[in-house]
């Protein structure tokens, strides 16, 4: 029997589509299968995007905590558990080199200039604090006007009760305590300048007061002060200053 052309291509297109229906009963499931692989990869992808901007936030944070550390360890250096009066004064040996100058000696206040030291703080406090004191003195004396003022207030005024503590209560702690040292350094004024700007950047929490300088030359009893009873004392050749330093740490 002889096929028609007609015949055989039809023969040849039914041929050719079961060959595409049996490839997409056999490939369908692969197709699926690699389809359902290739959403799992976009998920594990997003998913490791995700770990690695945690990650990079947990870096950061670590990096943070080591300078909050670092901080913390700094403030702390600042104001620290113990005097630790030593290396305060190997730190100003080693301002005074950098200044030029010369540290001629540390002393420490006895109890009788520790109580004065303290009742002129007081003084300058109420000074500063009472607008009566912003007048003009006229020729008396800062301190027999602050005298007059206080004296006049008092009597003004009548005197408050002095604050108790209730029983069975504890006085309150104090925050800080403090060591002070009498300061005497020599040397020229540039250098003098050079060594309180070096001081006031140092890292620990201290306080200057009571600042004085001395000339060396003829005593003078109208500027005598501390530094200049020593500057005589020592003879020394360069003007002399001195300034109460107090040191402060964790009680």
């Amino acid at each position: 029997m002889v096929l028609t052309k007609r015949t055989q291509f039809l023969i040849c297109v039914l041929l050719l589509l079961l060959s595409v229906l049996a490839g997409m009963y056999l490939g369908y499931p692969a197709f699926l299968e690699a389809q359902a692989n290739g959403e799992e990869i976009k998920s594990a992808q997003s998913e490791l995007k995700v770990l690695q901007d945690k990650m990079q936030q947990i870096e950061a944070e670590k990096k943070k905590q080591h300078s909050l550390e670092g901080q913390i360890e700094s403030i702390r250096n600042a104001v620290p558990k113990e005097p630790g009066i030593d290396l305060v004064m190997i730190d100003l040996e080693k301002m005074c080199a950098r200044a030029n100058v010369h540290l001629v000696s540390v002393e420490t206040p006895d109890a009788a200039q520790l109580q004065i030291i303290s009742a002129s703080e007081q003084e300058m406090k109420n000074v500063a604090n009472n607008p009566l004191a912003k007048t003009s003195l006229g020729s008396k004396s800062l301190k027999q006007s602050t005298s007059d003022i206080n004296e006049t207030i008092n009597n003004s005024q009548p005197p408050k009760p002095a604050a108790a503590n209730a029983p069975g209560t504890p006085p309150a702690p104090k925050l800080l305590e403090n060591n002070i040292k009498q300061i005497y350094i020599s040397g020229s004024f540039k250098g003098m300048e050079h060594f309180l700007e070096d001081l006031e950047s140092y890292e620990r929490v201290v306080e200057i007061s009571q600042l004085a300088i001395g000339t060396p030359g003829k005593e003078n009893v109208l500027v005598r002060n501390p530094a200049s009873d020593k500057a005589k004392k020592l003879e020394l050749e360069q003007p002399l200053m001195t300034f109460l330093l107090k040191v402060y740490y964790l009680p």
